[in-house]
């Protein structure tokens, strides 16, 4: 005998968001066509009988669809907000460089490079990877300790309009 079990529907609507558009699609057009589209696809009689179940289907489909596009907007918002917060702590960090630290960064500026060669165990590189001023180019040592590190592009960008930050 057959149970019916309202978690078993929630289950269904815990679609993905193309599916859910889908399914939101196909609910209006059984939900709002005109009586004579559904007659010339001989379904008309099959949604009379079930329009109850449609139309909460349907309304149900539009909830789960619009939750789903609200999460995306605030998800999208978040991360453009957590770059712009990185972003301002990356440039506030460039305007508080130690003394080693400008050391590092002019070698790139100064032989107009965006590569240089540091031992791994640098405590003033590994702290500009740290603020991703600079990254690491591989995993793989060129010698030993000796890696390779690229200046970022914002990092290079920045420090060439405003050389005076390594003064």
């Amino acid at each position: 005998m057959f149970k019916f079990n309202p978690l078993e529907i929630l289950k269904f609507f815990k679609l993905s968001f193309k599916h859910n558009v889908i399914v939101v699609l196909v609910l209006s057009f059984a939900r709002l066509s005109p009586i004579n589209w559904l007659k010339t696809l001989s379904i008309d009689s099959i949604i009379l009988k079930h329009m109850s179940i449609i139309t909460v289907l349907w309304i149900i489909s539009l909830v789960f669809l619009f939750v789903e596009f609200i999460v995306i907007i605030s998800r999208n918002i978040r991360e453009k907000k957590r770059i712009k917060f990185n972003s301002n702590l990356r440039i506030k960090r460039l305007k508080n460089l130690t003394t080693e630290e400008k050391k590092i960064l002019m070698q790139y500026i100064n032989n107009d490079t965006r590569t240089q060669v540091f031992k791994l165990g640098n405590g003033n590189i590994r702290e500009l990877e740290k603020y991703e001023i600079v990254s690491r180019a591989s995993d793989l040592a060129l010698r030993f300790d000796l890696f390779s590190f690229n200046i970022e592009d914002w990092a290079w960008d920045y420090l060439k309009k405003h050389p005076k930050l390594l003064r």
